[in-house]
């Protein structure tokens, strides 16, 4: 006996549209990174400190734009992003343990053995000096403003 019914379906693709549609935003850092080099005549990002905070700035806010119309696009949709009622059984806390320790395992081992955030600190500040650790906090902002469209 199928069990779905035609609201289930509706539903169901409103999401995958969603998820979709969360994708795509995060193509919007692609079209500011072409902007960008036509601009600054270059496709060096790390060209400049300045270069590199305009673009993540432009970034950040198309994807927090992003993140909010899809929030109301979501909620007209009948889903409640911060209003979930089902909580995560143990299995799952424990499956989603593995794969946070397996993430940073794997990361100390891109980053030549080094903890990405002090790796990346070390690289800043070593490339910009003090403005560097400027550059740094703009950059964990970047992927705050990133970890929304997720």
């Amino acid at each position: 006996m199928n069990t779905i019914t035609a609201s289930n379906k509706t539903k169901k693709i409103a999401f995958l549209g969603l998820s979709f549609l969360s994708f795509a935003f995060f193509g919007f850092e692609l079209i500011v990174f072409q902007i960008g080099s036509l601009i600054h005549g270059t496709t060096d990002l790390w060209a400049s400190p300045l270069r590199l905070t305009i673009h993540w700035i432009c970034t950040m806010i198309l994807w927090c734009l992003g993140f909010f119309a899809l929030r109301r696009m979501a909620k007209k949709a009948g889903y409640n992003l911060f209003n979930n009622k089902d909580k995560p059984k143990a299995l799952n806390w424990i499956f989603a343990g593995i794969l946070f320790i397996a993430s940073i395992v794997m990361s100390y081992i891109a980053w030549q053995m080094r903890f990405k955030p002090v790796a990346e600190f070390a690289g800043f500040t070593r490339a910009h000096g003090a403005i560097g650790i400027a550059l740094f906090a703009l950059q964990y902002i970047y992927y705050f403003a990133e970890s929304l469209l997720i």
